[in-house]
This record gives structure tokens, C-alpha cells and sequence, in this order.
């Protein structure tokens, strides 16, 4: 499917330039200061944690040289036939070498490709290849005990008593030659923010644990550049690298649409809270659904920098840290907008409406896999996808 592109450069502000100039500058000071204060790598208690220190003022404003393109789904999106040679000059076929252990590729992993490198993760960890697909290392192995099932045939199948988990299941991401990821340790209720170099191959083992009666042996390269706690009892938040030393912190998702809460924090390495999001878009009434909970809060980097989505918003923001959250797009849904109270109401029917649950990126095009309701009684939803 191709979607029509509409650029709104026409809406242009009508701004002074040496007010723009200004602005810009302090903004320039602002963020120097922040990385100045980021950069103090020190490990602290917590992860985050809010201090009575200088807070930035969250900034949404459009960036005037790059206004917000608007992407139209209001009209009936048509169907049209294309090659892939259409969208890119050259497809080429990788085979991942299999180190000792296949599960290694079960079909529960994400994949995250550098300049130089692939790395995978899933369960049993986090693995390194080159671009032409050697296998060069294990970075973060995993581990589990306890009563468990793995089924080889079917990896989906497969679970583990999480409470005696051991490594990297969660935020593992990539930016430039570094892989950031948590390292948490769940029977000590433990959690280390790790960053692992794939410029620098002298890195010492870190998180090694003793191998004990009935606990396979489990490890962790890479630096620790922050410790807190985590406990299965408290709903934990996503945290997210945005550069070498602010993160991101993701409000657990329903949390997200109660009133005077926030939708992120950043924060550095110390664990200070560097600015708050605020959440404007709340839920007003109560929650009569049970099936649709989940809610398709969106990210994903654009080169080096996280962009997101927040389920029931149209803006597509890039974060530039500490504090400010550029519009990127704006998706026009028109009558095919899908609210909070379509999603967590029992009485609305959820028909012709769609919802966007997953959008990768590059220089040319979005690719946007959705999730449309038709019309007729009973149909179930139907997965499709746009460019």
C-alpha cells in the first residue's frame, strides 16, 4: 500500500530572526550544560531517582527548519502493486553462523544491525556477528533454574520461572558502536544499566556470577554505568539510551493515562532526573474492556536518534535530550482515528477504525504495520501494511 506524503511547509511560522537566533542559542547553552552534567558517570543507588537539583523545562516546539510532515490516512488508502526494486537499489541474503547452541535463534529475539555489526538477543541472551554473519561473540549470556520448559520445536512454547532469572531480556538497543542494555538479576533484585563497546575488544568480563548447585553459569560484558534495584512485585519502567550518558525512562504504559502523570523522564547516569514529560491526553472515563489492555505505545531509532509514538496521539516526536521532543510527523486519521475510549470501551464498537502497532524507518519512507477493524458484525481485525 502506498500512502500519500504531504510536507507542511507552508505552515511555516512567522518568527523574527534574531529572536529565532536567540532562541536557538540558549537552547545550544541549555543542552551543553545538561550533557556537562550527564557526563559525571557515577554510579548511584537508583536508577532514577529525583533530586533537588536543576530540572529543564520540557520543550515540544517545531523545529522551523524541518516542520512536521503530514502523513494522510483520512482518505481510503489505495491498493497498489510495486517491485521491491521500487524502494531499494540492492537486497542482500545473510545466513547467521550457529554457535554451539541453535536456540541461540529461537523465534523470540529482536535484532538490532550497526555500521559494523548484527546483534541479536532473545532469551538465552545476547550474541554478536559481523555484517557478513560470523558469529564473534556471546555479550550477555542468560540464565535460568528451576522447574522449565524449552521446546526445541517450538521455541513461542518455550518459559522459564522468571523469578530466577539471571541477564539481558529487556531494552536491549544499539547506538552508533554501542550496545546499551539491563542486566538484571531477579533473585537478588538487582538491576545494572550496562554499555558494551564493540570498538574496544580488551573489555573485561563484568557481572560474572558463581556457578552454583542447579544455576548455570551466566555473564555480562560491557561497562556498568549505573546499579538500582527491581523487583517482580513493582511494575518497572522501559528505559531507553538516548545518548552516551542521559536515558530515558518510559512510564509503565497504563500508568501513562491517569491524571497528573507523566508520559517520560530523563535522567543521567547518576540517576538525577534531568526533565519530565507531561502526559496531556488522559483517560476520563473507566475501563469496561479486558481483551484490549495492551496499549501500542511506539519507539524506535532513527540513526542515533529515539523517536516515538504514544498509543492515542498523532505526533511522532524525536527526543533530543534532556528536553526536548521534536514533532517529526503528524498522522492524520481522520473518521479511521481510533481514541481511548474506542480501545477501553466495552459499548463502542471499534469499526473502521486503525491502529498503528509497530513503524520502522529510513531515509525515504515510513513502513507501517496497523491493525484495522471493518465494518461487518463479528470480523475480526486485519493486519496491514503501508509505505
Amino acid at each position: 500500500m502506498l500512502l500519500i506524503v504531504i510536507s507542511c511547509h507552508h505552515n511555516r511560522l512567522k518568527t523574527n530572526e534574531k529572536e529565532l537566533a536567540k532562541e536557538i542559542k540558549n537552547q545550544e547553552s541549555e543542552i551543553k550544560e545538561a550533557e556537562r552534567i550527564a557526563s559525571e558517570n557515577h554510579v548511584s543507588d537508583t536508577l532514577v531517582k529525583t533530586h533537588g537539583g536543576f530540572f529543564y523545562k520540557e520543550d515540544r516546539s517545531v523545529d522551523l527548519k524541518h516542520p512536521p510532515v503530514v502523513i494522510d490516512f483520512s482518505k481510503e488508502i489505495p491498493v497498489r502493486k510495486f517491485k521491491l526494486s521500487n524502494i531499494a537499489s540492492k537486497v542482500r541474503y545473510l545466513v547467521l553462523q550457529v554457535p554451539d547452541d541453535s536456540n541461540y535463534f529461537s523465534e523470540v529475539g529482536v535484532l538490532n544491525i550497526t555500521l559494523n555489526n548484527i546483534i541479536t538477543s532473545n532469551i538465552f541472551g545476547i550474541q554478536r556477528f559481523s555484517r557478513d554473519g560470523k558469529f564473534i561473540e556471546t555479550i550477555c549470556k542468560n540464565s535460568f533454574s528451576g522447574k522449565n520448559e524449552i521446546k526445541f520445536d517450538n521455541p513461542l512454547g518455550s518459559f522459564f520461572p522468571i523469578e530466577t532469572f539471571r541477564g539481558a531480556i529487556h531494552g536491549v538497543n544499539t547506538i552508533s558502536n554501542k550496545v546499551f542494555y539491563k542486566y538484571s538479576n531477579y533473585p537478588e533484585e538487582k538491576a545494572s544499566l550496562v554499555r558494551f563497546s564493540l570498538k574496544d575488544n580488551s573489555q573485561s568480563l563484568t557481572l560474572a556470577q558463581p556457578v552454583e548447585a542447579g544455576q548455570p553459569e551466566t555473564f555480562a560484558k560491557g561497562e556498568i554505568i549505573s546499579e538500582g534495584t527491581e523487583s517482580l512485585s513493582i511494575p518497572q519502567p522501559e528505559l531507553i539510551p538516548v545518548s552516551d550518558y542521559c536515558y530515558a525512562s518510559i512510564i509503565p504504559k497504563l500508568k501513562t493515562l491517569e491524571r497528573n502523570s507523566l508520559l517520560m523522564i530523563t535522567f543521567n547516569l547518576k540517576g538525577d532526573t534531568l526533565c519530565k514529560f507531561k502526559q496531556y491526553d488522559f483517560l476520563d472515563v473507566p475501563i469496561t474492556k479486558t481483551l484490549n489492555l495492551g496499549i501500542p505505545h511506539l519507539k524506535w531509532y532513527y540513526g542515533q536518534s529515539s523517536t516515538f509514538k504514544w498509543a492515542f496521539n498523532d505526533t511522532i516526536f524525536r527526543l533530543i535530550p534532556p528536553n526536548r521532543l521534536v514533532p517529526a510527523f503528524i498522522f492524520n486519521f481522520g473518521k479511521y482515528k481510533t481514541t481511548d475510549e474506542d480501545w477501553f470501551q466495552l459499548n463502542i464498537k471499534m469499526h473502521e477504525k486503525l491502529i498503528p502497532n509497530e513503524i520502522l524507518e529510513d531515509a525515504r519512507y515510513l513502513y507501517i504495520i496497523y491493525d484495522y477493524f471493518p465494518i461487518e458484525k463479528n470480523a475480526k481485525s486485519k493486519l496491514e501494511y503501508a509505505i
